[in-house]
């Protein structure tokens, strides 16, 4: 299993998390976990950072290992 942080960039401080996601690649499954939010399943990483990216253009990711 891939797991990965996801973040909000900041000017001023640290990048700011504000949720995770983990991939399951033998089981095909992305499981997108936001602060405050209800877990969310997707086919890829990539189709969970577009949802974020939604409402949150600046997010981006760093593997969690």
């Amino acid at each position: 299993m891939n797991r990965y942080i996801i973040y909000l960039p900041s000017h001023s401080h640290e990048p700011l998390p504000i949720g995770k996601i983990n991939h399951r690649a033998a089981a095909n499954q992305t499981i997108l976990q936001l602060d405050g939010g209800k877990e969310q399943t997707f086919y890829s990483v990539a189709a969970a950072m577009r949802s974020v990216q939604r409402q949150y253009p600046s997010a981006f990711l760093e593997d969690a290992a």
